[in-house]
């Protein structure tokens, strides 16, 4: 089995590449054990994986934002707190970032922190949220605006269930492994170029190769700035805009897409700030972000104004201004704190135009 190893602040934890699960009935036994489940992944593994576990030791949720909020999270406390575990309590979240986060997150508060593991089933967890410490639930309108830093205990990586991922959902994690390696810079850009030529099922194919190398870039990262205060921002490269295309969406377009398209937005404003030429802004476009989103012209609809409204929102905002990671013609990130709301105005038209040509 490989095996990465993560450092934290709050306890080191293992990253293990296991196919079979082959630890989870080790737990199944364990009374002290809950399984918190997306309901869409049970349904479909239940047979494969999960036909061990007792009812009982089950809570299946759907894996929807609205399920992420600080008042629907409260209710899943009355089902743990009634358990006779306390303090020993395991959670095991089963699924992609949703269920992680609120798996994470009630980790961290109940009983001021308990054990967590991890089984991702999206890609986009897979590749980028399952290590990093973070846990994020939304408040109302505003997304991920609470929560804290709180590493599982274990996470185990089986690519089984990428085999039902749909091909938006698929190409959702592709890009948080382009974000990866762009931040990487040129040795890991060479690598993504080859990606760029390879079809759907050649990628599901080296998939497990793509992981651990997306795994090891983040993991420099975090392990020096695991609680985002300097270098670890840089992750953010493709949110600032994506989470607010994310949300005026309804969340009908996916994270990871919704970072594709921000990405190919940022790099649009940087040139509208003389950080990046025209010419490399294109090239980036052609060779590494035009193949990792597939949304189409159709799922696509909102003005400037309801762009910048979400972006106003954002919890990485310090002034006035808006925040966004923009890179330079050196492959450089900054992180700009003071971007005026009329450069997303000025640049939507050429945004609508680069993803649609």
């Amino acid at each position: 089995m490989d095996i990465i190893e993560i450092k934290s602040h709050s306890k080191n934890y293992k990253v293990v590449f296991d196919t079979q699960l082959t630890n989870l009935q080790h737990y199944v036994i364990d009374l002290s054990c809950v399984f918190l489940i997306d309901k869409k992944v049970l349904y479909l593994y239940e047979k494969h994986f999960f036909n061990h576990i007792p009812q009982s030791q089950v809570i299946a949720i759907d894996a929807l934002e609205e399920n992420k909020d600080y008042y629907a999270i409260g209710k899943l406390y009355p089902l743990l707190t009634g358990l006779s575990a306390k303090k020993n309590l395991t959670i095991i979240a089963i699924g992609g970032g949703i269920i992680q986060d609120i798996a994470g997150f009630i980790a961290s508060v109940l009983y001021r922190g308990i054990r967590w593991i991890f089984i991702p089933t999206t890609l986009l967890a897979q590749a980028d949220s399952c290590i990093g410490a973070k846990t994020s639930i939304n408040f109302g309108t505003y997304k991920n605006l609470l929560g804290t830093f709180w590493a599982p205990d274990e996470v185990w990586l089986s690519t089984a269930f990428l085999d039902t991922l749909s091909t938006k959902d698929f190409y959702s994690g592709i890009g948080e492994i382009v974000k990866l390696f762009l931040i990487d810079g040129e040795a890991s850009l060479c690598k993504i170029a080859d990606m760029a030529t390879l079809s759907e099922k050649d990628l599901r194919n080296n998939m497990v190769e793509l992981l651990k190398q997306a795994l090891l870039i983040k993991k420099r990262f975090i392990e020096v700035d695991e609680y985002d205060k300097g270098v670890r921002n840089i992750l953010n490269f493709g949110h600032c805009i994506g989470h607010a295309i994310e949300s005026v969406s309804g969340y009908t377009i996916p994270h990871g897409q919704a970072v594709t398209l921000g990405m190919i937005w940022a790099n649009i404003v940087s040139t509208k700030l003389n950080l990046l030429t025209e010419k490399k802004q294109i090239a980036i476009y052609n060779t590494y972000l035009k193949k990792a989103h597939t949304i189409s012209k159709n799922e696509i609809s909102f003005t400037a104004e309801q762009i910048i409204d979400a972006m106003k929102k954002d919890k990485k905002r310090e002034g006035e201004g808006l925040a966004i990671i923009l890179m330079d013609d050196h492959g450089s990130f900054k992180h700009m704190k003071d971007v005026k709301a009329s450069v997303i105005t000025e640049t939507i038209g050429i945004f609508f135009h680069t993803i649609h040509f």
